[in-house]
Parts: C-alpha cells; structure tokens; sequence
C-alpha cells in the first residue's frame, strides 16, 4: 500500500434513529400510504405490499448503513443491499450539514446515479471527505453547502 495514500474513512449511520421525530413522521406516512393502498386494491396485502416497498426504497434511512469511503470510491452496506460507486465512475461531490451525494450527474435532476452518504453531527467529517476526495479524485467537481445562504451564484461552493 501506498504511504501517501489517504486513510481510509468508515462510520455508520442510521438516520432513523438520529432524527427520531422525522423518523416517526416518516413511518406514518408510510403506514397511511400503506392504509390506502390497501383500501383502494380492496384487500389488505395491498397495504402490506405497498408498505413493503416504500421502506424498502428508503432502507438506506430505515436500516443502519455502513459506510466506507477508500482510494478505490466508496461503499455503502445496508441491510438490504451494499452498493459500491468507484471514483471514475463519478463527476460530482456535494456536501451538507447531515450528508453527502457522490455520483454522476447528467443534465437533469432525474438523470442523476449515485450514492447518498449519512452522518450524525460530525463536524469535521464533511472537511475530511472533501479532502479525501480531492486527493484520491481531483477530476471530481466537489460541492461545499454547508453554507448556502453566503451566495446563491451557480457556482457558490464549489471548491478547487
């Protein structure tokens, strides 16, 4: 291994549990949604089904995940599925307070293929990140919100 390789990066989240009210106001969302499924389709495993799905599409905030983030790109284990993305099949890093999206962008917002990283209220790990990136990626456009507000340009927070 490389000696000027950058450490890899691992935590887990669990969104679920760190935000408990969005948590609860999601599951009752999705426990109406589920309601009425099963009301219109006229037989209770349409609910079961539909509320299967939903959670199921978001098992990456229902379920713990694991993430790592190397030299090679990074991934995500959940408890339905690991996904791998690796650097070079990816142009965009962008930051926030609470996470992180790394994929490929292509035009429009319904074009996008990617990974979306979790964290609690690690403050240093979003610095950490983008450092990691620009060093092991520096082809990758790298997108710094933590502070919107100070610019609303098209390019605000893009970092070099």
């Amino acid at each position: 291994m490389d000696d000027r390789a950058p450490k890899p990066i691992s935590w887990r989240a669990w969104p679920l549990r760190d935000r408990p009210i969005a948590g609860v106001g999601m599951l009752v969302a999705v426990g109406l949604l589920a309601l009425l499924a099963g009301v219109i389709g006229g037989d209770p495993s349409w609910g079961l089904l539909a509320a299967f799905l939903v959670l199921a599409w978001l098992h990456d905030v229902v379920l713990p995940t694991r993430f790592l983030v190397d030299g090679d790109g990074v991934v995500a284990r959940g408890g339905l599925f690991t996904r791998r993305l690796r650097w070079r099949e990816a142009n965009r890093f962008a930051v926030e307070d609470r996470g992180a999206w790394l994929g490929r962008a292509r035009g429009s917002r319904w074009r996008r293929r990617g990974i979306s990283l979790f964290w609690r209220d690690d403050r240093d790990l979003p610095s950490r990140l983008l450092g990691l990136v620009a060093a092991v990626a520096p082809s990758i456009e790298r997108r710094d919100l933590r502070d919107r507000a100070a610019s609303e340009s098209p390019s605000a927070g893009v970092v070099r």
